[in-house]
């Protein structure tokens, strides 16, 4: 009875409420009353607990004593609590899969993903990233911990159960200062109902917050599909696309099958022009395919799902690599960064591709990724995105310190020991450069970028090892596409001129992504940059007159 008085009080409203004295009394046995916190600023939170604990169901939970009461609703905040996470702050952990078939795991990780998704565009409460709440999966740490680790009051989790046709999702919201279960739901529907449950519980999430939740119902809407084996596709292809490498061409098989099976899934059009545009980047199909495929995949993205962060991340990224069209580009990157700022691939291929390997500007870059980074502090990749930057702008020893965090959080993956070929390079720490490089060749089966950078590397001490490199790469462009300013690059750096200037007619005509990639200043290509005839093709193509309008709008 004190504890409502109390929650009265200091809230304006009784914790619990209905038409009827029943319906009260009901409530009172099933929900918990909201965090006081969520509902007045400046409630200290030792208070805010301490009239929560007092409101507990059964008596056993409660405070033994009034003493007790009294002496928790006095104590002060802990400097550490203090300086901890903002209140509106949250974590969303993978839902567990209690399915009996493992496949479903991706399924589970999907809910998980949406949940994130929504509730990342409530302007006013801070989401950690996927990826730092992913690296806890399955590892049974104590919320607490996770809590501090992520910097986040609260925390969901919750479980997916699927037979059948039939889905049965739980979830839980508990304030991991105390553990205390703020919230509670069980969701038992057909399997089609899945897009709704998310909703549902992202809703509810931001109602006990008293946050508003933002997302438009239009937005809601595009990221739905009919078919939910179009929806399984999807995931299981954008988690292989995140690892980059080789297993971008089997997150692109998903992608299509996701597609064919529902032709107006616009995020499976965005997962799908991601793909091409990687396999483009990497030189790993010829431009034309790249640009084709990522052009119609990318239209497809933004006509099906016009208001999603997604669709404008992957027309943007088109627009730069392969079409070479910057003011489309910009447009579609900012809309991209309006609709969604906590977009990590969108905030990354922004501030990397477009503001870095376009317009050269060095703060701004390592700046955004930074930024980006904080939003996601246990992500390989974005700690790769900061040391790439780093690597091409500044080319302080700092990188060092990211490869280090890169590899820490991701070691396996192609991106991560890229970056510390490129770091090495960048230090014009050559030995150490072709260890990383031969690592780096042997864990992408021969990628023609890797090989490049080992050529690039051995150049400095053993011209004949480059020679070698560069030979066999002129002779496999006879069987498979091989970058045409990879070959240019080379050969710039063995003194062969001509050649390199060859290479160089041949990458503008066939428009080859890294012809811009390179424009300005990337570690070990600089022979190529001083090459008269590579800086009248940025001229040319308007990478060096973009780069100073953009630089007198900054």
């Amino acid at each position: 009875s004190l504890g409502c008085v109390l929650y009265e009080m200091l809230v304006g409203e009784q914790p619990f409420t209905g038409p009827t004295v029943q319906v009260v009394i009901a409530k009172r046995f099933i929900q918990t009353p909201a965090d006081i916190t969520g509902l007045r600023d400046g409630v200290p939170r030792p208070v805010a607990r301490s009239v929560q604990k007092v409101l507990s169901r059964t008596p056993i939970d409660r405070f033994e004593t009034g003493t007790e009461f009294a002496a928790a609703l006095a104590a002060l905040e802990s400097p550490e609590a203090a300086q901890a996470a903002p209140d509106k702050s949250i974590a969303v952990l993978p839902f567990a899969n209690l399915s009996s078939d493992p496949e479903n795991e991706y399924f589970s990780d999907g809910v998980t993903e949406e949940i994130l998704n929504a509730l990342s565009h409530v302007g006013e409460l801070c989401v950690a990233g996927r990826t730092s709440s992913f690296s806890f999966k399955g590892k049974g740490q104590h919320l607490k911990a996770i809590g501090e680790q992520l910097r986040v009051r609260y925390v969901l989790e919750g479980s997916v159960r699927r037979a059948g046709k039939r889905v049965r999702i739980t979830a839980q919201l508990i304030d991991a200062t105390d553990g205390y279960h703020m919230w509670s739901e069980r969701y038992d529907r057909e399997i089609e109902d899945v897009f709704a449950v998310q909703d549902e519980i992202a809703t509810a999430i931001a109602a006990k917050m008293r946050t508003a939740l933002n997302v438009g119902a239009a937005a809601k809407a595009q990221r739905v599909t009919a078919s939910v084996g179009a929806y399984e596709a999807y995931l299981k292809g954008r988690a292989l696309l995140y690892r980059r490498g080789q297993s971008i061409r089997e997150g692109m098989e998903l992608m299509e099958k996701a597609t064919a099976l529902d032709p107006e899934y616009g995020l499976g059009w965005s997962g799908l022009a991601d793909a091409y545009s990687s396999l483009g980047y990497f030189g790993m199909i010829p431009p034309e395919v790249a640009r084709a495929k990522a052009g119609e995949a990318s239209a497809n993205a933004v006509r099906f799902a016009p208001d999603l962060a997604e669709a404008h991340t992957s027309r943007g990224v088109f627009a730069l690599l392969l079409e070479w069209n910057w003011e489309e580009s910009k447009r579609e990157f900012e809309r991209a960064l309006e609709i969604n700022p906590g977009y990590i691939q969108g905030a990354g291929w922004y501030y990397l591709f477009y503001r870095g390997f376009l317009c050269g500007q060095s703060e701004p870059v390592l700046r955004g990724l930074k930024e980006c980074w904080s939003r996601d502090r246990l992500s390989g990749y974005a700690a790769a995105m900061v040391g790439f930057a780093t690597a091409i702008f500044s080319r302080d020893r700092e990188v060092l310190d990211w490869c280090r965090r890169a590899e820490a959080l991701d070691p396996d993956a192609f991106f991560t020991r890229w970056l510390r070929v490129n770091a090495h390079v960048a230090l014009g720490e050559w030995n150490e450069a072709i260890a990383a490089a031969e690592s780096a060749v042997e864990r992408s089966g021969g990628l023609v970028v890797a090989l490049l950078f080992l050529g690039l590397s051995h150049r400095a001490n053993d011209a004949h090892a480059a020679q070698s490199i560069y030979e066999g790469l002129v002779a496999r462009s006879s069987r498979e596409y091989v970058s045409p300013t990879a070959l240019a690059a080379l050969s710039a750096a063995l003194g062969d001129r001509r050649a390199a200037r060859e290479h160089l007619q041949e990458a503008v005509r066939r428009r080859d992504p890294s012809v811009v990639i390179w424009a300005h200043g990337w570690p070990g290509t600089e022979p190529l940059q001083l090459l008269t005839e590579y800086q009248a093709i940025l001229r040319d193509i308007g990478v060096t007159e973009w780069a100073e309008r953009e630089a007198r709008l900054t």
